[in-house]
């Protein structure tokens, strides 16, 4: 039987999630479930610099650990950590890796942080790090299968956190809703419209689509609504971006240079 946690114990938590901005995005419903869950404790989140900027600001976390690589002695990841730790100064309760499978580096970095509860995914063969975890969550077959917000909500069931709030909408700034507004209007983009966003770039290029996949995707939608087609990408796609928008009927390039301007 699994160890679950009591509510009048926590009141520090952390959050370890690292890597990408997709993963961070897809973490916010356990932000905003613990938020609900404990509504008196400070959420910190750990994160790194490639993914920080999706909740920096965000009303469901109260603090924000942003991982940058030191020089150095600090260039060792697990010194560079402590540090992290030992300059921020709290004294966590519980911390929660969110990874739907075992990681070695974050399971050492729970134990980094000095949190009493240490709760993370077991999968694959026994590894010696496992005695890390002293809320561990055994990863099922079934558990592996389902997308990963729901992997993340179930980690949380299996330790006692049982009502979750799958909203994974991204806080935006009011910088980034005003130049959305504004480009609305300036191009009588009306709210009744139907409004299709295309971001084409990726940091992955093995599992990006080709700019004909974008285009046979804007005419097929074009064929069937009466739709307004908005490219967007990072800077060093912006010339494929306007030759897309070019290319597409309603096609429009909005220029991004942040993240938060996509998403809002």
């Amino acid at each position: 039987m699994n160890r679950t946690i009591e509510n009048e114990n926590i009141k520090n938590i952390l959050v370890i999630r690292r890597n990408n901005a997709g993963d961070m995005i897809c973490a916010i419903p356990v932000f905003r479930t613990l938020r609900k869950q404990f509504p008196d404790a400070s959420i910190t989140v750990l994160a790194d610099s490639s993914n920080a900027h999706v909740v920096r600001g965000a009303s469901f976390i109260d603090n924000l650990l942003v991982y940058e690589k030191g020089e150095g002695i600090y260039s060792n990841k697990y010194i560079n950590y402590w540090r992290l730790f030992r300059e921020n100064g709290t004294k966590f309760d519980l911390v929660i890796v969110l990874k739907v499978g075992f990681s070695s580096v974050s399971a050492l970095i729970t134990l980094l942080s000095g949190a009493r509860l240490r709760s993370g995914c077991l999968s694959g063969k026994w590894h010696p790090l496992w005695v890390c975890y002293n809320l561990p969550v055994k990863v099922s077959a079934e558990m592996k299968a389902l997308h990963v917000v729901d992997g993340y909500l179930e980690a949380l069931r299996t330790i006692g956190i049982k009502e979750h709030i799958r909203d994974i909408s991204i806080e935006t700034s009011p910088e980034s809703r005003d130049r959305v507004k504004r480009f609305f209007e300036d191009n009588n983009i009306r709210a009744a419209d139907n409004v299709v966003v295309y971001n084409i770039s990726n940091n992955r290029p093995d599992s990006m689509w080709p700019h004909e996949r974008f285009r046979e995707t804007a005419q097929l939608i074009s064929d069937n609504y009466n739709a307004v087609h908005i490219i967007t990408s990072m800077p060093f796609d912006k010339n494929k971006a306007i030759a897309l928008s070019q290319e597409i009927k309603s096609g429009l390039y909005f220029p991004t240079s942040k993240f938060m301007d996509f998403a809002a």
